[in-house]
């Protein structure tokens, strides 16, 4: 800290101020801008997982309606008195129960979006509309699951006809509602198409969205190779409610969501699953061109703060620079005026007031000094005076003396020598004591003028 503040004294004031507060303004504009990028970092996360939440519970309404028709069509079918009586009676022959079951179901059913309706009876017999030269054929490990399982619907697989296309199987144990009676189990297969059109209009364009089941078999997405096969990370149904996870997908850094159909779930007891999977760059990309904004805006305030920082280190130096500007005036012989600046309550209006009162105490003490000076002239003028008249005095009594000496007046000659040896010892340059001698000498001057006069 010393250190910097050495280096800070090695450069002017204003310089100091304007690194100082150009410094401040910077750290503090740099510091509230990275909390509001934070800040709307973590909103614009916050709106994409809700906005991609809302897209699967829409994909899942729509996957909800398509189950429940279904449901509701496997009532029906089980519902119907004729085929209750028909698949119950064993006397029957299988050829004469499988053409009736065709034409009582060919009534009941929507063929444009159901395959096929296959039903497994208690002996083993498979029925079989085959509408669409596609015929069911569920395997035993389905029946036995549906056979241990308390479930009311299974909707568990994808099966492939001859011409491509897949159908998801929906399965249940097949009970006649009037009797109670237990002929075998139904199962309904519905092209995958129609299942896909169900929540396509509700999935968000850019993504890539699939139903999967809890065992992870991709029962419906769009691209159709996948269909029927495994999920790529069984791992991501892990959990419950919405959940995310960053992972590569095709190449690329994606965000995958998956959320639980639970309506389905908590009435039919059938595990479905909505999966979106959306590029990581469609998030980020808002959050790209948010850090561009800000970084705009740090540009524009940095080169604000450095404007500001040069007005106000200006504004504060200013005032400095006025009074160095005043005392540099010391000794170059102008008069002396005081500084006034705004008015202002700050340090510098206290060098201000006391800049101002020492160049009143100075200015009385140089009118003071000057009075003394010329008091002192004056006094020296009269001194010197009086140092000059009896100097002048002396050298005309010594003119007297010389012209009585030349005109040969004895008494004029020693009159005028008894009146300078009177003059030169009474002004004996203001001593306070004097000889006997020349005191005698003076008494005797003063007795020869005397003396002159009575003559």
């Amino acid at each position: 800290m010393k250190w910097i503040v050495n280096q800070l004294r090695k450069i002017n004031i204003s310089t100091r101020v304007f690194l100082v507060v150009s410094f401040c303004i910077i750290l503090f504009t740099s510091v509230m801008l990275y909390l509001a990028q934070m800040l709307a970092v973590g909103t614009i996360e916050r709106n994409y997982f809700k906005n991609t939440e809302w897209t699967q519970d829409e994909m899942a309404k729509g996957v909800e309606l398509f189950i429940s028709d279904l449901n509701m069509l496997s009532i029906r079918i089980m519902n119907n008195d004729e085929l209750g009586k028909l698949l119950g009676d064993d006397t029957i022959s299988f050829e004469y129960k499988l053409s009736k079951y065709r034409q009582v179901l060919d009534n009941m059913v929507d063929w444009n979006t159901v395959g096929d309706v296959v039903v497994v009876d208690k002996a083993g017999q498979v029925l079989s509309v085959d509408k669409k030269n596609f015929s069911g054929s569920p395997d035993k490990r389905s029946i036995r699951k549906i056979e241990s399982s308390n479930q009311l619907l299974w909707v568990d697989t994808v099966e492939t006809g001859d011409d491509g296309t897949n159908y998801v199987r929906l399965g249940r144990k097949y009970n006649y509602y009037s009797t109670a009676r237990w002929i075998g189990y139904l199962f309904i297969y519905v092209p995958e198409t129609v299942l896909f059109n169900s929540f396509e209009d509700m999935s968000e364009s850019a993504a890539f969205s699939m139903i999967v089941t809890g065992d992870a078999v991709v029962l419906s997405c769009r691209d159709k190779e996948k269909v029927g096969s495994s999920l790529f990370d069984k791992s991501l149904l892990n959990g419950s409610g919405f959940r995310y996870s960053y992972m590569p997908y095709q190449g690329q850094d994606c965000i995958i969501s998956v959320k639980d159909i639970e309506s389905i779930r908590d009435t039919l007891g059938c595990d479905l699953k909505t999966v979106v999977i959306n590029p990581k760059r469609d998030l980020y990309l808002s959050i790209l061109h948010l850090k561009r904004l800000i970084l705009i805006v740090q540009i524009a305030v940095t080169l604000f703060a450095l404007f500001l920082s040069y007005i106000i280190s200006r504004r504060i130096v200013e005032p400095i620079h006025k009074l160095q500007e005043k005392l540099n005036d010391f000794g170059s012989g102008d008069e002396l005026k005081p500084v006034y600046l705004k008015n202002i309550g700050d340090e510098i209006r206290e060098l201000e007031n006391t800049y101002n009162e020492m160049i009143e105490r100075i200015t009385e003490l140089v009118r003071k000094n000057n009075e003394e000076k010329n008091e002192q002239r004056k006094l020296q003028l009269i001194a010197l005076q009086a140092q000059i008249n009896p100097h002048f005095l002396y050298n005309t009594l010594d003119t007297i003396i010389w012209i009585a000496k030349i005109k040969k007046q004895k008494e004029i000659e020693d009159l005028a020598m008894a009146l300078t040896g009177f003059f030169r010892i009474s002004l004996h340059k203001g001593d306070k004591y004097i000889l006997v001698k020349d005191e005698i000498e003076f008494v005797n001057n003063f007795v020869k003028i005397t003396i002159s006069k009575q003559v």
